[in-house]
């Protein structure tokens, strides 16, 4: 059999007279036992504070980078290697600091091929019709916390200044 619970310890505490009061003085309780040990987040801070889960998550993003064909076409072969060059070392360092999934260069349109299904049918044909001005030649997958990060780091890559980088979400599925 347990033991009866001991009430609530108390001392009293002298707070001076109030005006209009019977008594000359009052007696103010303060209790030992509270319900609330410490104040609610008032503790002081003794080590890294780290972000909560939603605000150190990082969103996916496709980088689709585009070419202007008479852009890259007059290039001399010194100025094409240098942003070759240039290319491989962003995409090195976004690897190395985990901001790059993955990333490669597209071969030229006429290597690939557009399938469309109709009907249950499946329709072949090549790539021809795509305009020489406008070219896909790069994708990147990126790690961002949002868009505008996403942005920043798709505005740095070398490639945008011989076209444009569309940026995507990618809508997470569960699948990769």
């Amino acid at each position: 059999m347990s033991a009866p619970a001991k009430p609530a310890t108390a001392r009293h505490r002298s707070i001076g007279a109030i005006p209009g009061s019977s008594s000359s003085r009052v007696s103010l309780c303060l209790a030992w036992n509270c319900r609330f040990q410490d104040p609610p987040n008032d503790d002081p801070v003794s080590g890294p504070v780290h972000p909560t889960a939603e605000e150190s998550e990082t969103l996916k993003y496709l980088c689709l980078i585009y070419e202007e064909g008479a852009k890259v076409d007059a290039l001399p072969d010194g100025e094409s290697a240098a942003i070759a060059e240039e290319d491989r070392e962003y995409a090195g360092a976004l690897q190395s600091n985990g901001y790059c999934a993955v990333s490669g260069r597209l071969q030229p349109a006429q290597m690939a091929a557009r399938i469309h299904v109709r009907n249950g049918s499946v329709l072949i044909s090549d790539l021809s019709d795509i305009g020489a001005n406008e070219r896909l030649g790069e994708f990147c997958l990126i790690n961002a916390r949002d868009l505008n990060d996403a942005i920043r780091i798709a505005a740095k890559m070398p490639r945008a200044r011989l076209g444009w980088i569309d940026v995507r979400p990618l809508e997470e599925c569960g699948l990769y």
